[in-house]
């Protein structure tokens, strides 16, 4: 059996959509539970109407996965988003064909497009979806879905419950050191409606700094950031508070602190180079072959004390012109 899991709050306008879709596939053996947070919207009547098992709890989309995953019957569990939309009726019975090949060391992750009548936002975001049909480390996220057999995921301990989000890097850093992960046959789509409302750049800024506070496992940041995010809610997203909250963690704790904080972050920058090979490569329309390049090439004179400190540099000299250029813009 398949056990579908769906963390929802406030989801009214968009679990029913997926829910149907979900009768609709021609895989059968499947048990659909709805893990809430406390939505004070329609979302758990549009469940119960499907016949979805329904889950209350603490908000926290870790906290909500980890209680569906906890009550599931399958032997295979599927984690999807509210918002996800399937591109085909046989989409299960072709995940779950590709997966079944493997063991308990392989999970799977579906190819994700993004849906949105902004073709501006669309050609934006086209590295992000091109990014999500490979399988390298960094490139898992929530929104492609995560299938993957019961055993292993307990045994990895399940989802962090840290933070209210973020539980899908985590884990997907935790689990590329445990097994491998593999790209399912039919791409899910999701909205891009955050950054239509919030603009596209502004998101991509606001994202590059919660991934690197995340490495840092700053929590400071984590407590504060949802306050700056909340008194903005109603207007265009300013990344400006974010970066000077992310400058006041990182330098919290005197300047030798900061200055090791800063490297850590330059080498997991470094770590990820080949995503700018990744980006060119499209660029050029030959994505492959300049991955190739890197392995080949970039990655045995980088990926080392010297490459780490000069990722460092660039990331520093690109974070402070970067909040200097925001600072006069808000002028």
């Amino acid at each position: 059996m398949l056990s579908i899991i769906i963390p929802t709050l406030n989801e009214a306008a968009s679990i029913g959509t997926l829910l149907d879709a979900l009768t609709r596939q021609s895989f059968r053996e499947t048990e659909v539970i709805v893990a809430d947070g406390g939505s004070c919207d329609d979302t758990l009547s549009i469940a119960e109407s499907f016949g979805a098992k329904v889950i209350p709890g603490e908000a926290g989309r870790g906290k909500q996965l980890n209680a569906g995953a906890n009550t599931a019957s399958g032997e295979y569990l599927l984690f999807l988003h509210a918002d996800s939309e399937f591109s085909t009726d046989d989409q299960l019975t072709n995940a779950m064909d590709a997966i079944l090949g493997y063991d308990q060391h392989t999970a799977g992750h579906f190819p994700m497009d993004f849906v949105s009548e902004d073709d501006d936002v669309l050609d934006t975001l086209d590295y992000f979806a091109k990014k999500t049909r490979l399988n390298r480390r960094g490139t898992f996220n929530g929104d492609q879905g995560l299938l993957i057999r019961r055993e292993a995921f307990q045994l990895l301990g399940g989802f962090s419950e840290r933070y209210s989000f973020l539980e899908d890097q985590d884990f997907g850093e935790r689990f590329i050191d445990y097994g491998e992960f593999i790209t399912l046959p039919d791409p899910i789509r999701t909205s891009a409606r955050r950054f239509e409302q919030e603009g596209t750049d502004a998101r991509l800024l606001v994202n590059t700094i919660i991934m690197g506070m995340f490495h840092l496992k700053q929590d400071r940041f984590f407590n504060e950031a949802p306050g700056i995010y909340k008194s903005a809610a109603a207007d265009r997203l300013n990344p400006l508070p974010f970066f000077e909250l992310a400058r006041s963690c990182v330098m919290a704790n005197g300047f030798m602190t900061g200055l090791a904080r800063c490297y850590r972050i330059g080498r997991y920058a470094n770590q990820n180079l080949w995503q700018v090979f990744l980006w060119a490569g499209l660029r050029m329309g030959e994505p492959e072959p300049w991955l190739k390049r890197y392995d080949r090439y970039a990655r045995p004179i980088t990926l080392n004390p010297l490459g780490d400190s000069l990722a460092t540099l660039i990331i520093v000299a690109w974070f402070f012109t970067t909040m200097a250029s925001l600072s006069i813009r808000n002028r």
